[in-house]
Order: C-alpha cells, then sequence, then structure tokens
C-alpha cells in the first residue's frame, strides 16, 4: 500500500468532490464529541460507498481477543458482524505489527496508529485497534483506499484521545476533591487513621472501578506489610511478609506493578491471602506510597477490575491517588504525635505539681479538674487564701 503522506495523485472531478465531501463529513463529526464508536457508526457507511465495499468495520483488541466494535454491510448499512472465526487474523496482526495497511486482494487491515510530529497533536493511538473491509470490486484502488482510510484512521485516534482527555480531567477533578474531604476531616479531627485508610480506599474502588482496595504500611523494623482497610477482615489489619507477592514487588522496586491473571505469570500473586480469606484475585494493580521526604511508607493496591483488565491508565490514577494518599496519611501520623507529645508533657506537668489526697472532695476536685482541662472552658477557682487554688491551677 502507498504511503498517504505522498502527493494525491490526478483524480477525476467527481472523486475529488467526493473526497472533500468525506473529509468535511469527519471534520464536523469531530467537532460533535459523539465518541469513538458513534463517529465510526456514522462515517463508516459513506466510507464503505465511496470504496464500494462488501463489508467494513472497527474492531480492538480486547483481553487477547479481536472485538468487533462497529460493522456496516453492503448498501451502508449497520447489520450483523462476521464470525470472530471469519476475521483474516494473521492480516490483522501482520498490519499491526508492521504499523501500515496490508491486504491479500480481498481484505484490507489498516492499523489504527497514526505518528506525528512533536508539534503534531497525535503522537500514536492509544487504543490497538484495526480497520477492516472486504470488497470483490476491481474498481477499489490502493491509492484511493490509502487516503481514505488514514481521513478516518487519524479521525479515530483523535476522538479516543480526545474522550480520554476529558475522562482523565474528570478524574483528577475527582481526586482533588477526595484528597480536599480527607485533609478537611484531618483538620476538623474527626477522622483517625483508620477511618482516613478506610475513606482513600473506597475512593479508589469508586474512581478505578475494582472489586477490593487496600492500603499497605510498611512497618520497617519488623519488616512487615500492614494492609488496611484488609480483604475481608473487619477492623482487622493483613499482616504479610515485606517481600511477599506484588505489594512485595513494588516495595522493592519502587515501580507500579500489573497482574492479569490471564495473561501473567502465576506465581507473582501471593495466592496464601486468597486462600485464607476465601477470596479469588484475578487482576490486581499496586503502586508506591511515597512520603514528603521521597522515602516509601507503604503501597496502594486495587484488585479485581470489575469489567476489564488493569492497564496503564489504571496505574496512572492510582499513582495520583497515592500522592494525595500519602500526604494525608502523613498528616495523620504527625497528628498523633503531637497529640500524644502533648498529653505527655501534660501529664509531666500535672505530676510535677500533684494533687494529692484520697478524702471523697480532693478525689472529686482532682476529676473535675482532669475532664475541664480537655475542653476550651474558662475555669474559675475560688477559696480563701492557703486552701491550694494555685495547685488545682497548675493541675488543671
Amino acid at each position: 500500500m502507498t504511503n498517504p503522506s505522498n502527493p494525491l495523485p490526478v483524480q477525476d472531478e467527481t472523486s475529488y468532490r467526493d473526497e472533500l465531501a468525506f473529509a468535511t463529513e469527519i471534520a464536523l463529526s469531530l467537532q460533535s464529541q459523539m465518541g469513538r464508536t458513534g463517529l465510526v457508526r456514522q462515517i463508516l457507511p459513506r466510507f464503505a460507498r465511496l470504496l464500494d465495499l462488501d463489508s467494513a468495520g472497527l474492531i480492538t483488541q480486547h483481553q487477547g481477543d479481536w472485538r468487533i466494535d462497529v460493522w456496516t454491510n453492503p448498501g451502508g448499512d449497520t447489520g450483523p458482524p462476521p464470525s470472530p472465526r471469519a476475521l483474516p487474523t494473521e492480516l490483522i496482526s501482520d498490519a499491526i505489527d508492521r504499523g501500515s495497511g496490508r491486504t491479500d486482494g480481498h481484505w484490507w487491515a489498516v492499523p489504527c496508529q497514526v505518528d506525528l510530529n512533536e508539534n503534531g497533536n497525535i503522537v500514536t493511538s492509544p487504543l490497538v485497534s484495526c480497520l477492516l473491509f472486504e470488497s470483490q470490486s476491481q474498481a477499489v484502488t490502493s491509492p484511493r483506499i490509502d487516503r481514505l482510510s488514514q481521513l478516518l484512521v487519524t479521525a479515530i485516534t483523535r476522538t479516543e484521545l480526545d474522550t480520554r482527555h476529558r475522562h482523565r480531567i474528570a478524574q483528577l477533578t475527582s481526586v482533588l476533591e477526595a484528597a480536599a474531604k480527607w485533609q478537611l476531616a484531618h483538620l476538623q479531627g474527626s477522622s483517625d487513621e483508620n477511618t482516613l485508610l478506610r475513606q482513600i480506599a473506597d475512593t479508589a474502588t469508586d474512581l478505578i472501578g475494582c472489586e477490593r482496595a487496600s492500603i499497605f504500611l510498611w512497618d520497617k523494623r519488623r519488616k512487615k506489610l500492614i494492609g488496611r482497610p484488609a480483604l475481608g477482615i473487619d477492623d482487622q489489619p493483613l499482616v504479610i511478609a515485606d517481600n511477599a507477592g506484588i505489594v512485595g514487588e513494588v516495595l522493592a522496586t519502587k515501580e507500579p506493578q500489573i497482574w492479569n491473571g490471564d495473561s501473567d505469570d502465576e506465581s507473582r500473586v501471593n495466592r496464601e491471602v486468597d486462600r485464607t480469606l476465601a477470596f479469588d484475585t484475578r487482576s490486581l494493580v499496586a503502586v508506591p506510597l511515597v512520603g514528603s521526604r521521597g522515602d516509601t511508607i507503604g503501597v496502594f493496591e486495587a484488585i479485581n477490575h470489575t469489567v476489564n483488565e488493569f492497564d496503564s491508565s489504571h496505574v496512572l490514577l492510582l499513582s495520583d491517588l497515592a500522592t494525595h494518599a500519602a500526604v494525608a496519611i502523613e498528616a495523620q501520623r504527625a497528628q498523633k504525635r503531637l497529640t500524644e507529645s502533648r498529653d505527655r508533657l501534660v501529664r509531666d506537668a500535672a505530676q510535677s505539681t500533684p494533687l494529692i489526697g484520697e478524702h471523697p472532695s480532693v478525689v472529686s476536685v482532682r476529676d473535675s479538674g482532669t475532664k475541664v482541662a480537655a475542653t476550651d472552658l474558662t475555669v474559675l477557682i475560688l477559696g480563701s487564701n492557703g486552701t491550694g487554688k494555685e495547685v488545682v491551677a497548675r493541675h488543671i
């Protein structure tokens, strides 16, 4: 097949007008932001008629198999697609591997891969997909197929990228909103560490679309990872060795890891946890939790995507959540340390000027002082000289 970037050959006026109208229709469709599938459904019938095709469609790789997204039959009407077994898989694979259109004389396969220079908008297609069409007509010429198919491929790729960019913006907005809620709860003092970790895990489960999510905090001294909230264990942590399974890989390499059961090494998954909790891990993505000083404080994992396999987009989203989660966890820990230091200093100060005595009246004053000390109330201490007003004040 010819290079679509070559100058157009001389065409008759009708063909030129048809191709110009096709390009205009694509441009108008792109402005409508209808999505990849919607655009192909609208444009593909006209594409098939212009090239006098018997049928045409868009196919996408899904978990190692080819899935037909859109198909059009003779006359440009959407109809039942061919059986997946009838697809020329070797021709499709050859086109994908070579990054260019291929034909066996009956079928054509054009990969949806577009590369432009650094100043262009498209670098590469975000999907492994392919235009596939067939024709018995002798009027179908390779140069014309090249021109029209590359117009459609570029439109498909642009639409998919735009959709993903909008989705990415929505994701980042959701991440920031969640992080703001975590910080607000921290500032208001209404969230302890367990509550915070559960909120973070629930956010990941909702945004990523998975069955479970857990935060593993690293106990470096004991060489353990403490998972919370744990799988199927209410209010109890899950304790594993810090070199076990994929979370151990992430901790050791400080790099995100993906595992999809249909295609990856089974030995990477810690099945001991599954057996203990009667759970079945089918897919998993994990990223490091990095503290403000650049040290790894744990691992954030999501388990079992509810629709597809995990991919690089899920790594990106989970990493965004991990960045804000690490900040929230460190802030929670810092507040806990400050609170413990304050309480210790208060106890030390109280012990240095003890309010001693076991008489019920002394015990009552001591207990009342201890209770009011935890509040912001103003206290007025009354009594004659020498009754111990200063001792009570120091106690409070």
